[in-house]
């Protein structure tokens, strides 16, 4: 598990952040990215593996009737099938343990900073789609996809802290500029 998410932010973490490196008064400390990287890859392998374990399910879990292998392949197979998933059950209890062995709060910001970050991401293919098929002109896109872009600024410069809920009447008024 820590071997996989070495390798993940040697290979590929790290270049991607140093494109998107900003440098701003409030950026948050190695220790804090170090962090929210830990919160974020441990959250990312779980959901893996489990949508791994559904898709092996699907395709692997079900005893077919139309199945011409013999009774001896078929039980091994199963044997097979269970090991796998045995095996990532394993991971899934580490990656869990790594998570249970941070800071709950600090756990609990990375997820919904990550959970936000999800969110703007369809709102940002959501609204060019809507552009391609010129429900809205480049224009408007353009103002709302700037909005969603200085959310995943505050979201990436933020100190690891929750910045404060926005009133119902601000949550409102945000969502106006969005709905279509």
């Amino acid at each position: 598990w820590e071997m996989n998410g070495k390798r993940f932010m040697h290979q590929i973490w790290h270049p991607f952040a140093r494109c998107l490196k900003k440098k701003v008064a409030d950026t948050p400390t190695k220790e804090q990215q170090n962090a929210t990287l830990a919160v974020n890859l441990s959250v990312s392998f779980v959901h893996a593996h489990l949508v791994a374990q559904a898709f092996m399910a699907d395709e692997f879990g079900k005893s077919n009737d139309d199945d011409q292998r013999s009774a001896d392949s078929k039980a091994s197979f199963a044997d097979v099938y269970r090991l796998i998933i045995l095996e990532s059950d394993t991971e899934i209890q580490k990656a869990e343990a790594a998570l249970a062995a941070r800071d709950a709060k600090d756990v609990d910001i990375t997820k919904s900073h990550l959970f936000c970050k999800i969110m703007l991401s369809h709102a940002v293919h959501d609204i060019t789609k809507v552009r391609d098929v010129g429900l809205v002109s480049n224009i408007e896109a353009g103002e709302v996809l700037e909005e969603i872009g200085t959310a995943f600024y505050l979201l990436s410069s933020n100190k690891h802290e929750y910045s404060g809920e926005l009133s119902k009447e601000e949550k409102e008024k945000a969502l106006e500029k969005v709905q279509i």
